[in-house]
């Protein structure tokens, strides 16, 4: 029993953004996804470059064109 933690990072990348912001919110995201798991299970994360042109940009109505950071976090907790 326990929490397994895998990371995996694709090459180095650089975005605009503020660094604390981004730093509590994958701290937030890793916690929540450890909590979910309930002392038992897997929780992956993954980070990665990424280009901010897909749907999801223009849909927030602030489009952002440009390098940006993709974060992935996954766990194997029942769900909601």
């Amino acid at each position: 029993p326990g929490v397994t933690v895998d990371v995996a990072a694709g090459p180095a990348t650089t975005a605009d953004g503020d660094e604390e912001t981004f730093a509590a919110v994958v701290a937030e995201l890793v916690v929540n996804a450890v909590a979910a798991v309930a002392g038992r299970g897997r929780v992956t994360v993954t980070v990665g470059a990424a280009d901010a042109d897909g749907p999801w940009d223009a849909a927030a109505g602030d489009p952002v064109t440009g390098p940006a950071v993709a974060v992935d976090v996954r766990d194997t907790g029942p769900g909601i």
